[in-house]
């Protein structure tokens, strides 16, 4: 990147300080599409800037961000959604193959800059779509959108589409977004995205489709409200024939993936163990799930084998995974052993590196076993929220907790409060092992404000 180009724009005395994504753990990717591992991205751009800030004496000197980088669109909007709340805001488009940058820095316009309007497509179309959903919003410099493909996505995702909003250049239209187009492009999408909040009030969550440069993408999630979030940020495989969009993004991580949250249930009982009480703890998720079982997808495997965790996270995307089983002293899982269904113990390790390939790893992970808090604590290096036990805990403590959770989450809690009152509701019960049952947060995660079940709006 062409860090020189910029700081030639800036003051000479002006204290630079750059950052680099892969100095906080961001691996190289070959020129091409990505399939997985976005959410490793996403983090390492959350400690990137949670340093930059901490960084930042910003009682003394005003800060201004520079964000400059090449390709990974659904990555570049990711950080303009991030800076959003940041005043001082200037991108940099490295032009292909030159060091020469077009910049221009992140402002709202009191009013149209010109008559003339930067983007001559721009519609917004309701009929003919899903009744429930998300709005589309594609935005691009002349590239074509195809209104299948991306309803597909949506629907490929468990959602609806309400509407599909398209904010582009012509085809035929050589345009350059650049310092001196800027204002008039930010003016426009700002403009549409109220009209689509005033149009659609109740909808909550937009799938922003963009192609274009970076700095375009950059813009999009700067101007995007907190009102219509959250945002999906898929993106665009022109590998594959015919081209599709693909899940990598969302905006804040923990946003829903799909309108019906997902619920896989792994379980097992070895024959030669002591034997565990599953349907007493299924049950309970049952019967506390059943006022909004209609607003989720459970998944029940009875006795999963150790090659099951890995397969069921790919195969199905859940956005919680309840493991029910025996746990080791040293933090594993006992599973079952596919040819003597006795049992078959799966490492921490093993367990830790199932979620970290995961596609889409999950929002939270609840692992019933005993002494398996620390593969719970291990797991937030993938996951917002996971859940463990310190040491052995009767199967009937599980369960009361399992019953108290889930109805916390049933009756629109937010999943932090869910456990906080699951435990304080438990410990005046004086409910024998509580104490042990601990959560773990990822630091660069939503700290367990993902509310599975939002109460529906009057």
């Amino acid at each position: 990147m062409p860090i020189g180009a910029v700081r030639a724009r800036l003051p000479p005395d002006a204290d630079v300080r750059p950052y680099r994504m892969t100095e906080f753990g961001a691996e190289r990717f070959a020129e091409g599409v990505r399939i997985d591992g976005w959410h490793l991205w996403a983090r390492s751009f959350d400690a990137m800037l949670a340093r930059a800030r901490a960084d930042s004496p910003s009682d003394e000197y005003q800060v201004e961000y520079h964000v400059m980088g090449r390709g990974a669109l659904p990555l570049a909007a990711y950080a303009g959604l991030a800076l959003s709340g940041s005043a001082r805001v200037t991108v940099h488009n490295p032009r292909k193959r030159t060091t020469a940058l077009d910049s221009f820095r992140l402002e709202q316009p009191r009013a149209a800059p010109s008559e003339q309007p930067f983007f001559s497509v721009e519609r917004v179309q309701r009929g003919g779509f899903d009744t429930d959903g998300v709005i589309a919003l594609c935005i691009g410099l002349g590239q074509g959108f195809s209104e299948a493909v991306v309803v597909d996505f949506l629907r490929g995702q468990g959602s609806g589409c309400c509407a599909l909003a398209e904010i582009n250049a012509s085809t035929e239209e050589q345009v350059v977004l650049d310092e001196e187009a800027a204002p008039a492009a930010m003016w426009q999408i700002t403009r549409v995205l109220t009209e689509l909040h005033n149009r659609f009030p109740r909808r909550r969550g937009v799938a922003l489709f963009c192609a274009g440069p970076l700095s375009l993408a950059v813009m999009a999630g700067w101007a995007m409200p907190n009102y219509l979030r959250p945002i999906w940020l898929p993106n665009h495989d022109r590998t594959a024939q015919p081209p599709v969009y693909r899940p990598a993004l969302n905006y804040p991580q923990a946003s829903p993936r799909r309108m019906k949250p997902r619920i896989l249930i792994l379980s097992a009982s070895p024959q030669n163990e002591a034997t565990v009480d599953l349907q007493t703890e299924l049950r309970a998720i049952e019967e506390t799930l059943a006022a909004v079982r209609d607003r989720c997808d459970i998944i029940n495997l009875l006795g999963f084998r150790g090659r099951d965790l890995a397969a069921e996270l790919q195969k199905t995307s859940p956005d919680i995974v309840h493991v029910l089983c025996h746990g080791t002293d040293k933090s594993g899982l006992v599973a079952v052993h596919p040819g003597t269904l006795q049992a078959a113990e799966l490492i921490s390790r093993e367990v830790v590196e199932a979620f970290e390939h995961a596609e889409l790893p999950p929002r939270v992970v609840i692992l019933h076993a005993c002494h398996s808090a620390a593969t719970a604590e291990a797991l937030t290096r993938h996951v917002d929220t996971a859940i463990g036990v310190a040491r052995a805990i009767a199967q009937k403590s599980a369960a009361e907790f399992t019953r108290e959770f889930y109805g916390a989450l049933a009756a629109g809690y937010e999943v932090r409060r869910a456990y906080d009152r699951t435990k304080l509701h438990l410990g005046m019960e004086e409910t024998p092992g509580v104490e042990d049952i601990e959560a773990f947060y990822a630091a660069g995660g939503d700290r367990g404000a993902w509310i599975p079940f939002p109460k529906p709006r009057l």
